[in-house]
């Protein structure tokens, strides 16, 4: 299947201090998915995986998702041709619209059920959640409080543990 490369005209400063809020936040974020994927014996959430979507065969980069698929010890993991079963994606300044725009209308057009909005700068998180091929708000939290997913029985996430405050 022949692929397309998308950029969606974001440009990264890679001093921007933002780029570290974003690092962080993601670290974080895996460390809590992973936390409960490993001991629900599903395949890790993965960070930054090529994934070529299907109807349009969009090769895009999340920030993280959740494959319900293991690869074998054999098998070089360099991408995934598929739908992802949960997408997260950080927000930066520069990504603000695509993430919040573009990527939620290529997300909700090919079938991914559940897409995560996660801001560092406002610390808040929106889950949306796949009805009809078009996205409705699932959960979300400002600050403090837990935010729950539709996809994954039992998931649990406190925003205090992606959202450290270092006062």
């Amino acid at each position: 299947m022949e692929t397309k490369d998308v950029l969606l005209e974001e440009e990264i400063d890679l001093t921007d201090v933002s780029r570290i809020n974003h690092a962080e936040v993601l670290s974080l974020l895996a460390m809590v998915f992973n936390t409960y994927l490993v001991g629900k014996h599903f395949p890790p959430a993965y960070v930054d995986l090529n994934v070529v979507l299907p109807l349009s065969g969009v090769n895009i980069g999340p920030d993280l998702c959740v494959i319900q698929r293991f690869f074998s010890p054999d098998e070089k993991i360099e991408g995934f041709e598929g739908v992802p079963e949960v997408v997260v994606e950080v927000v930066s300044p520069s990504s603000f619209f695509a993430d919040n725009v573009k990527k939620l209308h290529l997300y909700a057009s090919e079938g991914v059920p559940e897409y995560w909005i996660v801001t560092p700068e406002s610390r808040s998180i929106v889950v949306y959640q796949l009805k009809d091929r078009q996205y409705e708000i699932f959960a979300n939290a400002i600050r403090t409080g837990f935010i729950h997913s539709a996809v994954l029985p039992d998931f649990s996430l406190d925003l205090k543990s992606v959202f450290l405050d270092y006062t």
